[in-house]
């Protein structure tokens, strides 16, 4: 595993950026969130707010209902709901089961419930009561999973790189910094969510870490792009625009760090562009999606 450390100063100093990581507590409600965004002088169109399909905001309502004795079961066939089944001892031994509730996604977007005929009417109808406000629990706050993935994606688009091969810990250069503080400001406001920022000073072997980084990331995604090319077969002209894009976004990228550290990565750059020049060529004789 490849890991650097990078010098923490006092934020006066000039750096080149600052490391970054984040502990996460809790959850986050959509809407709170989105609000304090937009106080931070952020666009609410460009926050990337996870949504959750309906079957697994359905999974999650039911397992909460979930104990020793109660488990949370999916459907079988090709309905997608789960059901919540009660185990109990029989009397001559081993275990018997019985269904308590069922709670199907239908597609108009709603949920159907139905019962075993164990319970009672008004057990049964707390029981989906306690579902509906999981169910609605679960569609208004973001997990944590979910802020987790929602930093991973803001991190990125701050031109950050990790400086761990398992991430967790990364490196936003000095230039984007200010987005990547009103970003996680926004998230502060409204959440017990932590994340941590150390300026960076732009010692030799900081510069060896944050280079080490970006080949890293740009050699690994430049893999990535040659195999899918080798594996697919015949791919189409949209998937091969998609991926030229992403080769000039790792260029620019690439170009940033260069200027930002005074330190060349011309293999890297020959390396993209060799790259660029095979998707063009094979774009140029690909089908269109759909002949």
């Amino acid at each position: 595993m490849r890991e650097h450390a990078l010098v923490a100063v006092d934020s006066a100093v000039k750096t080149a950026g600052a490391v970054t990581w984040w502990r996460l507590a809790g959850e986050v409600n959509r809407d709170a969130l989105r609000d304090s965004w937009v106080v931070n002088g952020l666009d609410a169109q460009q926050m990337p707010l996870p949504v959750p399909s309906e079957v697994s905001v359905l999974r999650y309502a039911m397992s909460t209902l979930a104990e020793r004795r109660l488990l949370c079961r999916p459907l079988g066939g090709r309905g997608e709901g789960y059901a919540l089944v009660r185990e109990q001892a029989a009397p001559g031994g081993g275990l018997v089961y019985g269904t308590l509730l069922t709670a199907q996604a239908l597609a108009d977007g709603t949920v159907g419930f139905s019962g075993g005929g164990i319970l009672s009417t008004d057990e049964y109808d707390a029981l989906v009561a306690r579902v509906r406000v999981e169910i609605r629990r679960r569609q208004e706050n973001l997990s944590v999973n979910e802020v987790s993935t929602m930093l991973s994606s803001l991190v990125a688009r701050v031109n950050a790189v990790r400086l761990r091969d398992t991430g967790g810990i990364y490196f936003v250069p000095h230039e984007d910094l200010h987005i990547w503080q009103r970003m996680i400001e926004a998230l502060s406001d409204v959440s017990d969510h932590k994340v941590y920022e150390l300026p960076a000073l732009q010692t030799e072997k900081a510069v060896e870490a944050i280079l080490a980084a970006v080949e890293a990331e740009a050699g690994a995604a430049v893999e990535q792009m040659l195999g899918e090319v080798g594996d697919s077969g015949t791919i189409g002209k949209r998937a091969l625009g998609t991926k030229v894009g992403r080769v000039e976004s790792l260029v620019q990228k690439v170009q940033k760090y260069e200027a930002l550290l005074g330190a060349s990565m011309q293999g890297m750059k020959d390396k993209l562009e060799n790259l660029r020049g095979t998707l063009t060529m094979l774009a140029l004789t690909a089908p269109k999606e759909g002949e």
